[in-house]
């Protein structure tokens, strides 16, 4: 079912176009005038925010997804070197010893041990890349990319954006709403003989509910 909200903005939507077309008939009135200019100005801006909102949203995804993906690439690395280093257990003894995984250890302490096991791989480099790995796989974990703690910079923007483009959205909203309340009397009154004009107001500015699903105890066979 659609949100109270979404059905605001239909039935503000469904008013501007009313008042678009009907806005000859108001051309004395510098009041309704404004109002249907402001009405529309709104609904654009509720629009423009809506977009950004996605935009920012979608933007925001993608630099939280960078950053993982960054963190799942370092602990790759530091697998593969670890098995590795265990298939040289029985030629180099202790050597496993030097490359084990502690598990819940945070970024930052990711980050030192990767570099811990570039600097212990060294001197076995060769074997390493006998077995399989990169030729620069030590330069590659002293190299990484560190992946922040917190969000990143352009994350935290993009999200910063989407909460503020959220709250813009909502603003247009309501304005869009008051706007519609303050000219409805006005055009009731202004269309009460004519039963035509009246009717397709009535329609536009209504909001429109849900429809409720039938039950099936109250369902023809």
């Amino acid at each position: 079912m659609a949100s109270r909200i979404t059905r605001e903005n239909e039935r503000n939507i469904r008013s501007d176009v009313f008042l678009q077309i009907n806005l000859a008939d108001f051309a004395a009135n510098a009041f309704v005038t404004a109002q249907s200019a402001l009405l529309h100005t709104k609904i654009v801006e509720t629009g423009d925010a809506r977009e950004l909102q996605i935009a920012s949203g979608g933007a925001a995804r993608q630099q939280y997804e960078l950053a993982e993906a960054a963190n799942d690439a370092l602990k790759q690395a530091m697998r593969d070197v670890a098995d590795f280093a265990l298939t040289m257990a029985d030629e180099i003894e202790g050597i496993e010893e030097k490359f084990r995984i502690t598990r819940g250890s945070g970024r930052r302490a990711r980050i030192a041990r990767a570099r811990a096991f570039a600097a212990d791989a060294a001197p076995h480099k060769a074997l390493f890349i006998e077995r399989g790995l990169e030729n620069d796989f030590t330069e590659v974990l002293k190299k990484k990319p560190t992946p922040p703690k917190h969000p990143p910079a352009p994350a935290f923007t993009k999200t910063a954006e989407r909460v503020g483009s959220t709250e813009a959205r909502m603003l247009a909203h309501r304005e869009s709403n008051k706007t519609i309340t303050h000219l409805d009397p006005i055009i009731r009154k202004f269309y009460r003989n004519n039963p035509a004009k009246l009717a397709e107001w009535d329609f536009a500015s209504h909001v429109q509910r849900d429809e409720k699903p039938k039950s099936p105890n109250n369902s023809t066979p």
